[in-house]
């Protein structure tokens, strides 16, 4: 078990880097971050450049799906996930990153092809 916790954290370890490396690379540390373990980690979404934050994770989710990877923003990682799986997931965030920096210049909602998400629960 301890050599199977410990491969789990070195596949989220890489997904951390490799995320984080993406996010350097299209210059969006103002529109996103990541916190949490290796094995449960999150990227956080802050409004930025004209746009809220909840604009920005639509077009996340959006262009995510559109190269096959289901999520909103966690990583949850699994001994099922393989080199090829963070191979494809790599490429997704360096794709949709791409598309969300263009969003950013030109307008987050005139690439969406959906209404903007709606926060489920409010603060009275």
């Amino acid at each position: 078990r301890g050599l199977r916790v410990l491969c789990r954290r070195q596949v989220g370890e890489r997904v951390l880097r490799d995320t984080q490396a993406a996010i350097d690379r299209h210059e969006l540390g103002d529109v996103f971050s990541l916190s949490g373990h290796p094995t449960w980690s999150f990227l956080q979404f802050k409004d930025a450049r004209g746009a809220t934050m909840w604009e920005i994770k639509t077009l996340f989710m959006q262009e995510m799906l559109r190269r096959g990877v289901l999520t909103y923003g966690t990583h949850n990682i699994s001994y099922a996930h393989d080199a090829a799986d963070l191979d494809k997931l790599r490429a997704a965030y360096d794709e949709t990153f791409a598309v969300i920096e263009r969003g950013l210049a030109a307008g987050v909602k005139s690439l969406l092809e959906c209404e903007v998400l709606e926060p489920l629960f409010r603060v009275r």
